[in-house]
């Protein structure tokens, strides 16, 4: 599960899940207006964050991911790879 957290207040104002594991890392999306999470090394799931639905999912390459960056001025997304000891780029 996320909770998103109003820090202010001390409060959780918003949680999502979608019936898979998370792990290995999250990054926001930027202006694509999403959320990029890992699930220990099977998929990277994109959620939006209006909707909280999964808009996008793609094999994690066998690798076992620790980490994540987006990135604006480019328009992609950074993945530690720890298995390959690489950083894997997806568009």
């Amino acid at each position: 599960v996320i909770h998103q957290v109003d820090f202010e207040r001390a409060e959780v104002i918003d949680s999502f899940g979608h019936g898979f594991t998370l792990g290995g890392g999250i990054t926001f999306g930027g202006d694509r207006g999403t959320l990029f999470v890992g699930s220990f090394g099977t998929s990277i799931y994109e959620i939006s964050m209006e909707s909280d639905s999964i808009v996008n999912q793609f094999s994690a390459s066998g690798g076992l991911f620790y980490g994540f960056g987006y990135s604006n001025a480019t328009g992609l997304l950074y993945c530690l790879n720890v298995a390959s000891s690489s950083i894997d780029v997806y568009n």
